[in-house]
């Protein structure tokens, strides 16, 4: 070998090297098909918040919100008969066109 081809290899060995070298310090390649070796774990399931509102006391008292005692007062029924009464002549008045009383 001569002079020209022993520089020629020198060099190639040097360039060899250098890229050996440079590959030692780089980060290792992470395929997809190799992620059985450093499997994840699976992702927790998302907790979904309580909806806004259901923690406030209530507006209305529960004690408030029962049905109010029956009505029984006596006069009611003839109080109501009156009424009908007196609603039947301020209709048939008006319908008649009488102008009594005004």
């Amino acid at each position: 070998m001569g002079q020209p081809g022993k520089r020629l290899l020198t060099l190639g060995l040097a360039a060899l090297w250098l890229a050996t070298d440079c590959m030692a310090f780089a980060p290792v390649a992470e395929a997809q098909f190799f992620n059985w070796f450093n499997s994840e774990p699976a992702p927790r399931p998302r907790v979904r918040p309580k909806p806004p509102g259901d923690d406030l006391p209530p507006i209305v008292p529960k004690e408030s919100t029962a049905p109010p005692p029956p009505d029984d007062r006596p006069y009611d029924s003839k109080l109501m008969r009156l009424a009908e009464i007196l609603g039947a002549v301020h209709y048939l008045r008006e319908l008649c066109g009488a102008q009594e009383g005004q």
